[in-house]
């Protein structure tokens, strides 16, 4: 019995100093600053104006997603550059996974346009690489990951800026699933238009639809979201529904 006790008083110290070698190390790391996040002062102003172009890249996205149904470029069943969702009696709808892709497309090829080629930082030497954007719609924004690798050099420094992320404050999931339902609905009863199940779906999620008659016997169709603002106006998406010989039920 008392052997046994020996062993363990002289095991318990190492015990305890390595318990005490590894809390060192947790609290040493859990407190060290990261510095893969900090951007040198050498080129802030670079990088800030990148990160105004990205802000103002993706509001721009949203909104003419918004303006167009969900595409980059209107498809060619539209209407004035607006989507046709329900056409000759089939649902032309596209997935939500499409206009993430289509939101993609618009950041990947509009960025450049903003950031200019760097013309106006003269004092810097930058290489861009190819952008790549990952678009996740959630109910209560949309988020983007944008792969935008900048090698960047000032005098005799070089410096690395690799992805910039943001979320903009857009309700499009919860727009989208409205305008799944009222699709839904429309594919269920192809001959109508029911005003009153859009008017309780657009209460129940606090929005507002409203229906304009267009040419071509079409109704466009306006989801509007006083809960979410795009360069400063109120957030609208369109779609448009062509109809042989329509009634309001």
């Amino acid at each position: 019995m008392l052997r046994k006790i020996w062993k363990k008083s002289q095991i318990s110290p190492f015990v305890i100093i390595a318990i005490i070698i590894l809390a060192v190390i947790i609290v040493y790391f859990g407190l060290k600053p990261d510095d893969s996040n900090k951007i040198s002062p050498e080129i802030f102003p670079l990088f800030n104006f990148v990160e105004n172009c990205v802000q103002k890249t993706t509001g721009d996205a949203i909104y003419n997603i918004g303006e167009t149904g969900g595409y980059f470029f209107a498809p060619d069943l539209s209407i004035d550059g607006i989507a046709y969702y329900f056409y000759e009696k089939e649902d032309y709808m596209p997935s939500k996974e499409k206009i993430e892709d289509e939101l993609n497309k618009y950041v990947n090829n509009m960025l450049f346009f903003c950031t200019k080629n760097f013309e106006d930082f003269k004092d810097y030497e930058v290489k861009q690489e190819k952008i790549e954007t990952k678009t996740i719609i959630e109910d209560e924004k949309v988020v983007f990951n944008i792969d935008y690798q900048l090698s960047v050099k000032k005098g005799g420094d070089s410096y690395l800026i690799e992805e910039f992320e943001l979320e903009v404050p857009v309700r499009l999931g919860v727009i989208y699933k409205v305008v799944s339902e009222i699709m839904k609905e429309q594919m269920e009863e192809k001959e109508a238009v029911c005003i009153s199940c859009i008017g309780e779906l657009a209460e129940e999620n606090d929005l507002f639809v409203d229906l304009r008659d267009y040419e071509n016997d079409s109704i466009i169709f306006y989801v509007i979201d006083r809960n979410s603002e795009i360069n400063e106006e109120v957030y609208v998406f369109n779609f448009a529904n062509r109809y042989e010989k329509w009634n309001e039920v």
